[in-house]
């Protein structure tokens, strides 16, 4: 339970499979990368309806920025750059 000192904006509804499949992550030590990254980037495209080339998964602001300044580099019929859907 949050510290109900701070107001919440918006309290994560995660349930006990969510918590599962995190700590199998852990313990398998890919945290950021694996075939759980790559079943997550597969089904997002599946979802978007993207190339499954369109999709990577980062685990961080500073690697979306990277992403995002490499791919605008490029013109955009190449590598078009989509809304964050988190």
């Amino acid at each position: 339970m949050p510290d109900q000192s701070f107001a919440i904006f918006d309290f994560p509804a995660i349930g006990e499979a969510k918590i599962a499949e995190m700590a199998t992550c852990v313990r398998l030590g890919w945290l950021d990368t694996g075939p759980r990254a790559a079943q997550f980037e597969q089904g997002f495209a599946t979802y978007q309806k993207f190339a499954p080339i369109q999709v990577t998964a980062v685990n961080s602001c500073i690697a979306t920025l990277h992403v995002s300044r490499v791919t605008a580099s490029h013109p955009r019929s190449e590598n078009p750059i989509h809304e964050q859907m988190a």
